[in-house]
C-alpha cells in the first residue's frame, strides 16, 4: 500500500509545470484557496509559491503560512523515507534471491550426481530436477519483481530531487532578493536552507551566495556568522587554502583568504562594495554660467517648466559671474554612493538604513534620504576600511569632472558628457519616478557615470555667490547654513539636469532625490 502511495503521490510532486490559472491580484484569498488546492493534489512545488505569494500580500498571515509550508517539507520528507526504506527491502529481496539461487544449484547439482550413480534413482532425481526448475523459475521472477521494484525506486527519487532542486531554486531567489534589499540576516538563513537540500548542480550559485554573505560580514565585523560560512565553502570546495580563523584572524586575513580563493569574485564584490576612483587630471576650466545665456534659461524654466519666475531667476542666478577656476589633480568615484556601498556602514556601525523610497531600497541604486551629514559619517567609516582620503568634492571639483576635465578649455556640452540627456541620465521625462542602477547611461569624457540626473550629490561647500575672478581650488564660504548639491535628479527637469546647476539645503535634511559620491585628492 506504501509503495503504491509513493507512485501516485511523485508524480504529483513534479508536477510543478502544470498550468495553474492565475489570480487576479491582489486576491490573497485566491492565493490561500489556489495553495491548499495544490497541497490537496500533492503539488507540492505550487502550494509553496502559492503560499509565498499568499505571505507577500497578506503579511499578518506570514507565520501561519511559513508552517504551512513547513507541513510541506515534512510531507515530502516522508516521501524520501519511505523510499529509502523500499529500496533497503529490495536489497534484501535481491539478497534473498541470490542465496535461493545458489541453493537451487547445490539441489541440481546433487541430483545430477545421484543420476549417473544409479539407473534406479532415475525417476527420483528427475522429480528433484522439476522441482528445482520450479524454484529456479520463482527466483528468476523474484528477481526481475525485486529489479522493477527497485527501478521504481530511483525514479521515485529522482522526482525527489526535481521537487528539492525547485524549492532550493525558490531559497536562492529570495537570498538574492533579501541581499539585493540589505536584508543580509535574513539572506544568511535562505541560503542555509538552500544549504539543507543539498542538490549538487545548485551548489555553485548556493556557494556564490554564501560567498558574497561572508564578504559582507568580515566588512562589518560580524565575526560570529563567518565560521558557518567558511565552513561551507570549504566543504563544497575542499581544493581551497587553509582557511583562516575567522574569530581570531581578524578582517585582513579573513580578506585575504576570501581573494585567494576566489579571485575573480572576490575583486566584483570589492566593486559593489566600496568606490571605483577615477582619476581627474589639474586644470583651469571656466566655471558657472555665461551672462547671455541667463535670460534664455529662465525663460525656459518658466515658459516650458512652469516654475515661479523669482525661483527660476535664483537658481539661473546663482551660476553668475562665470569665472576662471585653476584644480590640482584630484580623484572622483565613478559612480553615486550606492545602497550597497552605504548598507555595508550602516550594518558595520549598526546604525539604521535610511528611509526606503517609495520604489523600495535597491543595492545596486544610488543611496536617497541621506543629509549631507549622513555623508561625512559614511566618508569617516570608508576612510578607516581603505586607509584614508576619501571626502566630498568641493563643488569646483564635481563641475570640472561633469565638464570633462578638460585641462585648459571648457566643455561646452549642456551636461555631462554631451548635449542629449536621454543618453546621460535619469530625469524627469524618462526615470518613471524613481531612482535607476548606477552606471546604466552613457559615460562622460572621464568615464564618471550618472553626474546628470539620478540624484542630487552633496558637496562639501557651503552655499554661498560665486566669487569674480580666477581662483585655484577654491572651497565656498568658510561657513554657513546650506550646503551645495549638484546635478539634477530623477524627478527634474532637463535644465535642473546641467552641469552648472546648483542647489542648496540644510545640512541635516534629507530627501529621496538626495545622494552623494566621494573625492579624493592626489592621482
Amino acid at each position: 500500500m506504501i509503495k503504491r502511495l509513493l507512485l501516485l503521490l511523485l508524480p504529483a510532486c513534479a508536477s510543478h509545470l502544470a498550468a495553474q490559472t492565475p489570480c487576479p491580484p491582489p486576491d490573497c484569498a485566491c492565493l490561500v484557496q489556489a495553495a491548499e488546492s495544490a497541497a490537496q493534489d500533492k503539488d507540492y512545488v505550487n502550494a509553496i509559491r502559492q503560499y509565498n505569494a499568499a505571505a507577500a500580500c497578506d503579511p499578518a498571515r506570514t507565520l501561519e503560512f511559513n508552517a504551512r509550508i513547513e507541513a510541506l517539507f515534512q510531507q515530502i520528507d516522508a516521501l524520501r523515507i519511505d523510499a529509502e526504506r523500499q529500496r533497503e527491502a529490495a536489497r534484501q529481496t535481491q539478497a534473498g534471491v541470490d542465496a535461493a539461487s545458489r541453493r537451487a544449484a547445490l539441489n541440481a547439482a546433487d541430483m545430477q550426481k545421484q543420476s549417473t550413480q544409479a539407473a534406479k534413482l532415475r525417476t527420483i532425481a528427475d522429480s528433484l530436477a522439476v522441482v528445482a526448475k520450479n524454484k529456479w523459475d520463482i527466483a528468476v521472477e523474484k528477481q526481475a519483481a525485486a529489479e522493477a521494484e527497485a527501478t521504481r525506486t530511483q525514479q521515485a527519487l529522482a522526482a525527489l530531487q526535481v521537487v528539492f532542486g525547485d524549492i532550493t531554486d525558490i531559497y536562492l531567489q529570495q537570498a538574492t532578493d533579501s541581499i539585493d534589499a540589505l536584508r543580509y540576516h535574513a539572506a544568511m538563513n535562505l541560503a542555509a536552507e538552500a544549504a539543507f537540500l543539498h542538490v549538487p548542480d545548485r551548489l555553485p550559485a548556493v556557494g556564490a551566495r554564501c560567498f558574497e554573505l561572508a564578504y559582507v560580514f568580515n566588512e562589518t565585523g560580524e565575526k560570529n556568522r563567518l565560521p558557518a560560512l567558511i565552513d561551507s565553502l570549504c566543504a563544497w570546495n575542499p581544493a581551497l587554502p587553509p582557511r583562516p580563523d575567522a574569530a581570531g584572524d581578524g578582517r585582513t586575513a579573513v580578506r585575504a583568504w576570501l581573494s585567494e580563493a576566489y579571485s575573480a569574485a572576490y575583486t566584483a564584490l570589492e566593486q559593489q562594495y566600496y568606490p571605483t576612483m577615477i582619476p581627474v587630471p589639474g586644470g583651469t576650466f571656466w566655471m558657472g554660467t555665461d551672462e547671455k545665456d541667463k535670460d534664455n534659461l529662465v525663460k525656459e524654466l518658466v515658459d516650458q517648466y512652469k516654475l515661479d519666475q523669482k525661483l527660476a531667476e535664483e537658481y539661473i542666478g546663482s551660476e553668475l559671474p562665470r569665472h576662471e577656476v585653476t584644480l590640482d589633480p584630484y580623484q572622483l568615484a565613478q559612480t553615486e554612493t550606492t545602497w550597497y556601498q552605504y548598507g555595508v556602514y550602516c550594518l558595520a556601525k549598526n546604525l539604521p538604513l535610511p528611509a526606503s523610497p517609495s520604489w523600495g531600497i535597491h543595492g545596486d541604486h544610488p543611496v536617497v534620504n541621506v543629509s549631507w551629514e549622513d555623508a561625512q559619517g559614511y566618508l569617516a567609516w570608508l576612510n578607516a576600511q581603505t586607509g584614508g582620503g576619501h571626502r566630498l568634492p568641493t563643488e569646483a571639483e564635481w563641475e570640472y569632472a561633469a565638464r570633462g576635465g578638460q585641462e585648459g578649455s571648457m566643455d561646452n556640452f549642456r551636461y555631462a558628457g554631451g548635449n542629449e540627456l536621454d543618453e546621460l541620465g535619469w530625469y524627469d521625462q524618462n526615470s518613471e519616478s524613481k531612482t535607476h542602477p548606477v552606471g546604466q547611461k552613457r559615460p562622460n569624457q572621464l568615464d564618471l557615470y550618472d553626474m546628470s540626473g539620478n540624484v542630487w550629490e552633496w558637496c562639501a561647500d557651503w552655499y554661498g555667490p560665486y566669487e569674480p575672478g580666477p581662483q585655484k581650488n577654491p572651497k565656498g564660504p568658510a561657513e554657513g547654513d546650506r550646503a551645495v548639491l549638484r546635478g539634477g535628479s530623477w524627478n527634474n527637469n532637463v535644465i535642473l539636469c546641467r552641469s552648472a546647476i546648483r542647489n542648496w539645503f540644510r545640512p541635516e535634511n534629507r530627501f529621496f532625490f538626495y545622494g552623494f559620491r566621494s573625492a579624493r585628492a592626489g592621482r
